[in-house]
């Protein structure tokens, strides 16, 4: 797999700094295109103000709608001067597009038509009109999603990795989705908790990676008494990781997604940036 479409969320805010960095040194390092995307909230954001709009004098309503618009220009211009910096300081050009935010769907179909998400745990949307979990966005897109916790700062790509492997899809997944990651890397770590039955696939995980090119360390943790999440932070920790690659659990309901125990835990509080796929 080859990454040659990175999408990355930006807001005004400059805490979508680090995100825009990230982003702009992989687009660097892998000769891709960087595209920004911008969410931007439908005027008026929600049933209620509508109402209440619906009572003004029409002049009223017009000269708020007019005021909106202004400002959601001028945020819109301070998301992209965000990116600008970012894409000047790693030398790389950038695309822009502003999407609808109001719901899921539009998003969904860009990251559909991309190789890369870069997504904040949960993102704003114009003017804080409303919040999207990164997780929904995994959970849907078909297709990798690297969660960048504001604290992140790379001026490369990640060069120590774990990857939390279990014999599921899930996290055959996201091995599979992390490669152009794990091939460039100078330290892989398998970590395999409390694995059941999958002793005797050490060994062929092992050599897969290596007709990649990458020389992974196998690692099996088995403590009973500690949650696997908190396993997997702790080898966080220990390693030095600057990337964890996992698969994202989850499942729908009628209007949401409910996720596993690990998957929730990591994305309520990521440890180092997260490449999730499901």
């Amino acid at each position: 797999m080859s990454i040659r479409d990175i999408l990355v969320q930006v807001d005004e805010h400059e805490t979508s700094a680090p995100r825009c960095e990230l982003a702009a040194v992989l687009a660097r390092a892998w000769d891709a295109t960087l595209t920004g995307v911008y969410l931007v909230t439908p005027y008026p954001s929600d049933v209620f103000a509508a109402e209440r709009l619906a009572y003004l004098p029409r002049s009223a309503a017009e000269a708020l709608k007019t005021q909106h618009d202004l400002v959601a220009k001028r945020a819109a211009e301070a998301a992209q001067q965000v990116l600008r910096r970012a894409a000047d300081a790693a030398s790389t050009p950038f695309e822009w597009r502003q999407i609808d935010g109001g719901g899921d769907n539009e998003l969904i179909r860009v990251a559909r038509r991309t190789d890369l998400v870069v997504f904040p745990p949960c993102a704003m949307t114009s003017l804080g009109g409303r919040v999207i979990e990164a997780a929904t966005l995994g959970l849907a897109c078909g297709g990798p999603v690297l969660i960048a916790p504001e604290a992140c700062a790379w001026t490369e790509p990640p060069k120590r990795i774990l990857v939390a492997w279990k014999n599921t899809r899930e996290a055959a997944r996201a091995l599979h989705d992390a490669l152009p990651f794990l091939e460039t890397a100078e330290e892989v770590t398998v970590v395999m908790v409390r694995p059941s039955g999958e002793e005797s696939a050490e060994a062929a995980l092992s050599e897969h990676l290596k007709r990649h090119g990458c020389n992974a360390r196998i690692m099996v943790e088995r403590h009973e008494d500690l949650s696997a999440a908190r396993i997997l932070r702790r080898q966080v920790e220990a390693l030095g990781a600057d990337l964890v690659v996992m698969g994202l659990y989850g499942r729908p309901r009628v209007s949401e997604w409910v996720l596993g125990g690990v998957s929730r835990e990591f994305l309520d509080d990521p440890p180092a940036p997260l490449l999730v796929s499901h």
